[in-house]
């Protein structure tokens, strides 16, 4: 059948009935010869006549190419120096390893010699700790707690670990923050701070130079303790806390919501704005509202997250 024979209405009919069953339906050539009553080699005949004459066309859709502009957009709306999306595929466990993954080698590609990296807390922090290859050597990095450790919490929240890990990795020394994550009252944390252990690791935050910090939403954790912390801090400033970063709470627009005493054992925003990069690491669509408000308060500088929470912040941040 010579290609300029095909426009012929049966033999159109034909063709078009033969892409449907291989294009649409996913049916073999082999499946389709039989149920039309031609023969295979003449089925893969038309089909090539039928792309060759534009009557049916085969595009290829890289879904990397969509997860960029989503990254691209994020970046651009919020002002970021960089985004990086990852899959939203699979349990929250996975898409936390996942990002942790990719902060891993964002962290190893933008650490120079020299410099202090200050560590947060959470288990999305924890995985990027993990996930650093220790084929990266950093001459000179200094590695330092943002906050207390968290009592008796399982590893992710072992801030102190997790500096010993990254320095260990990276081949770095670390300092330790022998404290809590936060105290009962304003005296007993003055008087912590003046012991000179914790006094030589405070003095390093006023020089940071990256900071690995998790976004922390506030129905996500068991802690008694911390909750009643949300509540208090919301009946003392009447703004509704939505997330919190190295224990410092935000509001929806991302303004820090104070607390009546200051007991936390960390890092204050002001001071983690001053570093040259904060590197955030959270996703999960379950974290929209918390990354948004971290963002709003240009409190990163960089974000790893998935895809799920990407289009929900670009969903409800117009």
């Amino acid at each position: 059948m010579a290609l300029r024979e095909i426009y012929d209405d049966e033999t159109l009919d034909l063709v078009i009935r033969l892409c449907e069953m291989y294009y649409r339906d996913s049916m073999t050539q082999e499946a389709i010869a039989r149920a039309v009553g031609i023969s295979r080699p003449m089925v893969s005949r038309l089909l090539s006549v039928a792309r060759a004459k534009g009557i049916v066309s085969v595009s290829i859709n890289d879904p990397r190419d969509s997860i960029k502009q989503m990254a691209d957009k994020l970046r651009d709306r919020f002002h970021l120096r960089a985004v990086h999306v990852v899959s939203g595929a699979g349990t929250d466990d996975e898409i936390k390893r996942r990002i942790g993954a990719k902060a891993a080698q964002v962290l190893e590609q933008g650490l120079r010699g020299n410099q202090v990296l200050g560590i947060g807390r959470g288990a999305t922090v924890f995985h990027t700790v993990s996930a650093l290859s220790g084929s990266r050597r950093v001459p000179g990095l200094k590695v330092t707690p943002l906050v207390g450790g968290a009592g008796l919490y399982d590893a992710k929240f072992q801030v102190n670990e997790m500096v010993r890990m990254a320095s260990e990795k990276l081949g770095g020394s670390c300092v330790f923050f022998q404290v809590p994550y936060y105290v009962t009252s304003p005296k007993i944390k003055t008087a912590l701070l003046e012991d000179a252990a914790v006094a030589q690791c405070v003095s390093m935050w006023s020089n940071l130079h990256y900071a690995l910090v998790g976004v922390g939403k506030v129905g996500g954790t068991q802690d008694s303790l911390f909750l009643a912390r949300v509540r208090a801090a919301e009946e003392y400033s009447k703004r509704r806390v939505v997330a919190d970063i190295c224990g410092r709470f935000l509001d929806e627009n991302g303004e820090v919501v104070a607390e009546e005493t200051d007991v936390v054992m960390g890092i204050d925003l002001p001071a983690l704005r001053r570093a040259d990069t904060v590197l955030a690491v959270a996703g999960g669509i379950g974290k929209v509202a918390a990354i948004t408000a971290a963002l709003k308060g240009r409190w990163v500088d960089v974000l790893v997250t998935d895809v799920s929470a990407a289009a929900g912040i670009l969903e409800t941040s117009p």
